[in-house]
């Protein structure tokens, strides 16, 4: 086998294995966002059958204190809280924190959504 035949099997070998990799990679990366999505969707529902839209914010919040997963911010009609963490899907960016954000309007719960956000972009 002459050095041409060499090199380019061995760049054929790299390819394959790189492609490889990226197609396992992104199979993993799937399977973790599948399941913090549905740990959210999990603790989105617990906090729907204990409030109704319309519930007391300062007993929504007490609720939710108590129950602290991962990342928690409450600012003044929004609580963050997350469940987890899954890669992010750009490169300027680390992991994205997954979890359930509790909004109130006029300090009685508006809405809960399952939402998907960076704290540590570029």
């Amino acid at each position: 086998m002459n050095r041409k035949t060499k090199v380019a099997a061995a760049a054929g070998l790299i390819l394959i294995a790189a492609a490889r990799y990226l197609a396992v990679r992104h199979h993993h990366d799937d399977e973790i966002r599948r399941q913090t999505h549905v740990r959210a969707q999990r603790f989105k529902d617990e906090v729907g059958r204990a409030f109704a839209a319309g519930a007391s914010q300062p007993d929504v919040i007490h609720f939710l204190r108590d129950r602290r997963l991962g990342f928690y911010s409450e600012g003044w009609d929004e609580v963050y809280l997350s469940v987890g963490q899954e890669p992010s899907d750009v490169w300027y960016c680390g992991p994205m924190e997954v979890g359930v954000v509790v909004t109130f309007k006029r300090q009685r719960l508006f809405q809960t959504v399952v939402s998907t956000w960076g704290l540590n972009c570029l």
